[in-house]
């Protein structure tokens, strides 16, 4: 069977992306997948400290990372002295680096030039192929699912969601200032004095502004957001998946995380942004 090897990369909604438009596309090929998970800076955590994959899918496989597979399977780069591209020339039919993603303008070209190779090595961080559903190939694990559950609680039937992306992001930080949001915020309010708005955001700044400025009508958590530690990337999944549950999500310029709440639970979404 033709072989699909997955180095997903980048933070937690462009490795979901990945995964998941690889398996839909793998599905429709007729390729064995195989996902290999790199604990590194984009993010610090093993897969299964995270989520599980569900195990009913035949030809799909995910492994973590060993200290080996970072000189033969890792993507070539100066901390592993380019030495898995030799393994890769040897083994692979085609491989796909972050170069070429750079260089990508649409996902047509890019899905034909895999067409006709029994062995591929893809190294992705977005939603390359459509996806028919996002429940139903991994999940968050039990004890993650729970403080979701615990945080849906606190919603009222009129809760919507807030994702203001900060740190590395400069785009969002440009493009979707902190004025869009409190300017949404008040002709909600307005509206409809009922209205709740959940706020994910990875900066602790903002979260605590909105806090003390609209008070009961913020629900947010004041646990720190990081891909370094485990416990930042678990509040990312939590945050994540709240927000999914929300009825209508106002997101930030250029941010997959936004993208990818929305499609969880098919919540509607619109992005702030100038």
């Amino acid at each position: 069977m033709r072989t699909f090897t997955l180095i997903p990369i980048g933070g937690i909604a462009n490795r979901v992306f990945a995964i998941h438009s690889a398996i839909e596309y793998c599905k429709e090929k007729r390729y064995e997948l195989k996902i290999i998970w790199f604990k590194d800076q984009g993010l610090n955590a093993k897969f299964n400290d995270v989520f599980f994959l569900c195990d009913d899918f035949e030809h799909v496989s995910l492994k973590e990372a060993s200290l080996c597979d970072y000189f033969i399977f890792d993507r070539p780069r100066l901390k592993n002295l380019w030495i898995p591209r030799l393994f890769h020339k040897w083994k692979y039919d085609r491989c796909v680096y972050e170069k070429e993603l750079a260089k990508r303008k649409d996902y047509t070209s890019f899905l034909n030039s895999l067409e006709g190779c029994s062995s591929l090595y893809v190294v992705e961080c977005s939603n390359f192929f459509p996806v028919s559903t996002w429940n139903t190939y991994m999940y968050p694990k039990k004890e993650i699912e729970k403080l979701i559950k615990d945080r849906i609680s606190d919603f009222t039937p009129n809760t919507i969601g807030l994702h203001i992306r900060r740190t590395d992001q400069i785009a969002s930080i440009l493009k979707s200032p902190i004025e869009l949001f409190v300017n949404l915020i008040d002709k909600k309010i307005k509206e409809d004095g009922s209205v709740r708005f959940y706020l994910a955001s990875d900066s602790p700044s903002e979260k605590e502004f909105l806090v003390k400025k609209y008070g009961k009508y913020i629900i947010t958590s004041s646990g720190p957001i990081s891909r370094s530690c485990l416990s930042g990337i678990i509040e990312g999944v939590v945050e994540l998946y709240t927000l999914s549950y929300t009825k209508k999500i106002y997101g930030s310029y250029n941010s997959s995380y936004s993208e990818l709440a929305s499609r969880l639970n098919s919540s509607k979404l619109e992005i702030l942004s100038i």
